[in-house]
């Protein structure tokens, strides 16, 4: 049902917010926006985030007093997802992510939440192009989520521990993609599903090994369970990225991923707590098509 031919690139495309400490995200209808900034680490790679809502440029926060005590708590600042689409496709419904284990819909228009949705910590938050559902990945679930927050769809994704899938949506189909493997010894596959059923379409392997080859024997031994990849000097990377690829992005008009995978660039050598061996990151892009 679904085809991917790969090619190196050497380099990625821009992405929207690529300034790390702001991130703007427009709405559909492009006079609001919503503003994540002064992120605050209370915790080893935990961070809080300050969160405005923007109108025509303008911080119009005040005048929504709903949409303020929803972003305050007692944790510092909110929570910003690794990947986040904020915004419903009509743009009047914003979701805004909470250290409680909620996430909160809030409507623009009305000025007024809309619900509490109880789905655990969510990692990705993506508003769907085609209707006006979300999807909420967690650690270890992932849920399609109604616009009025009552109906929530489980997605039949399993993956090893600490690691979390990559989604994204298409736009020429109501199909959401998701980049994972099944367990640490297992290949990356990408899954296709529907989103009005949240049924499972199509599965596609995407071994890393043979779209980016290199003398994988000789480092078969590496432990992937801690940071035995030197990516720069004093600076290290969990080993299991040498098998799983890395998201940058995905073009929904082409139907082109763009992913990245560490490779070695020398031998394994010993290092604190264990072996580690120096790597460089290599970029690809999937052409995707499909069959009819």
């Amino acid at each position: 049902m679904i085809k991917a031919e790969c090619s190196t690139i050497k380099t990625l495309p821009h992405v929207q917010n690529e300034r790390w400490e702001l991130r703007i995200f427009p709405s559909s209808s492009g006079n609001y926006a919503l503003k994540f900034y002064e992120p605050e680490e209370f915790r080893m790679g935990a961070y809080g985030w300050k969160l405005s809502l923007l109108k025509d440029g303008v911080d119009v926060s005040k005048e929504h007093p709903h949409f303020t005590e929803l972003t305050h708590s007692s944790m510092p600042g909110v929570p910003c997802p690794n990947q986040l689409q904020p915004w419903s496709k009509d743009g009047s419904t914003i979701t805004i992510p909470s250290w409680d284990g909620c996430v909160h819909l809030y409507n623009v228009i009305e000025r007024k939440k809309v619900a509490s949705v109880k789905c655990g910590s969510a990692w990705i938050i993506l508003w769907s192009p085609h209707s006006n559902q979300f999807l909420a990945s967690t650690l270890r679930e992932h849920f399609l989520v109604s616009k009025d927050g009552n109906n929530l769809a489980r997605l039949d994704l399993e993956c090893p521990n600490l690691e979390t899938p990559s989604f994204f949506w298409f736009a020429a189909k109501p199909w959401l993609g998701a980049l994972s493997r099944q367990s640490p010894t297992s290949k990356p596959e990408l899954r296709i599903f529907n989103e009005t059923t949240s049924a499972l379409l199509s599965t596609l392997e995407l071994d890393s090994e043979k779209f980016v080859p290199y003398a994988a024997e000789q480092f078969r031994h590496l432990s992937r369970e801690r940071f035995s990849l030197e990516v720069l000097k004093g600076q290290w990377s969990v080993g299991w990225l040498l098998d799983m690829w890395r998201f940058h992005s995905f073009d929904a008009v082409t139907n082109s991923l763009y992913l990245s995978i560490y490779r070695p660039t020398g031998i394994s050598k010993r290092g604190l707590g264990g072996e580690v061996v120096p790597v460089e990151e290599v970029h690809v892009k999937f052409n995707l098509s499909f069959d009819s």
